[in-house]
């Protein structure tokens, strides 16, 4: 996407109505965003620096828009590029001011989307995106408040899958913490009910990475 002298990692993408947007973090300090037109390569945001100091930067396409996020300290933030003017990264909305430097994830449900990450105090947050990007709060969006799983740390791994049918997620973690281990949580749409099991014990190995796909209503 970007040839220049710099180097790239952290690298996520998106696509939406012909246009891809690409986020990543950059040799040159933080993270930046471009946004392309898929037939043509012509660029409608090129290289645009997110922040100096953004790190794991992610992005989901919704609707009519491409939803951002960037961790920048402990904040970690959403902006947007939407279809109606696609040259334009909206100003940061802050998601959470206590997100630990660690594995995030986030995927689209529905009309929303869904995220995880651990939190400074070492616990497990699951919750949703609007489609402006601000958390989800049922008084100002209608959408669940994030849920807690207290004592969780995604600390090398952290991905999250939605089954089929919508119904029913399911975030996958690694905590190298003493015996290293793979672990799940699942909870419902609602975010009201929620279940932690062991799925691998990874022998004191660290898994860095967890990829899969639903087999059936409860497993991957």
């Amino acid at each position: 996407v970007i040839r220049n002298s710099s180097t790239q990692a952290a690298y996520d993408t998106d696509y939406l109505q012909g246009l891809i947007c690409a986020v990543y973090e950059d040799s040159r300090g933080g993270s930046r965003v471009s946004v392309y037109e898929q037939e043509s390569g012509s660029y409608l945001i090129y290289d645009l620096e997110l922040s100096a100091t953004a790190v794991r930067p992610k992005v989901v396409a919704l609707a009519d828009r491409f939803i951002i996020t960037a961790l920048d300290g402990t904040d970690w933030y959403s902006q947007t590029v939407t279809l109606g003017n696609p040259t334009v990264l909206t100003a940061p909305i802050v998601i959470s001011s206590t997100v630990d430097d660690l594995p995030i994830d986030m995927v689209k449900l529905g009309s929303f989307v869904i995220y995880a990450y651990t939190s400074l105090g070492g616990d497990i947050t699951i919750g949703y995106l609007y489609i402006d990007g601000a958390a989800g709060n049922p008084l100002t969006n209608a959408l669940p408040a994030a849920i807690t799983v207290t004592g969780e740390v995604g600390d090398e791994a952290l991905t999250i899958f939605v089954s089929d049918a919508g119904d029913k997620i399911l975030v996958a973690y690694s905590d190298s913490s003493g015996n290293p281990d793979i672990k799940v949580i699942s909870t419902n749409v609602s975010l009201t009910t929620t279940t932690t099991t062991l799925i691998a014990d990874t022998r004191n190995q660290v898994c860095r990475n967890i990829t899969g796909l639903f087999v059936n209503a409860t497993d991957i």
